[in-house]
């Protein structure tokens, strides 16, 4: 008679803290335009700013737009898009606010925030 030997395979049972649980990843996608032809650039120091909780937002991503310090020249009406961090649960409306230490920095208030997290905001 063979000896037949059975391994049962234990998997030990881990629980994590909830501050170490994976996170759902959310982003905030705003895409914009310039109603003319100009030369643009975005700094990194960019934010969406929680009209509620004052939480910033760090800007992730960009494209069809010079970073800082490059510029980019966009024809009327060419879009170019920004990805920010998401903002808070609690957050109703929010600004988009380019912290920059000269004149002329993108500031675009009190933006009423929906549930697919996707803005189209013109720049006037």
């Amino acid at each position: 008679m063979d000896n037949i030997i059975i391994k049962t395979e234990r998997k030990p049972k881990v629980e994590l803290h909830p501050d170490h649980l994976p996170k759902e990843e959310r982003q905030v996608m705003v895409r914009s335009w310039v109603p003319y032809a100009t030369g643009m650039r975005i700094w990194p120091t960019t934010y969406l700013i929680c009209n509620q909780t004052g939480h910033r937002s760090r800007l992730l991503y960009t494209e069809n737009v010079g970073r800082y310090p490059n510029w980019k020249w966009l024809a009327a009406n060419e879009r170019f898009l920004m990805v920010f961090e998401a903002l808070p649960d609690e957050c109703r409306t929010f600004d988009v606010f380019e912290d920059i230490p000269e004149e002329g920095e993108l500031h675009l208030r009190n933006i009423l925030r929906n549930r697919t997290e996707v803005y189209d905001l013109p720049i006037d």
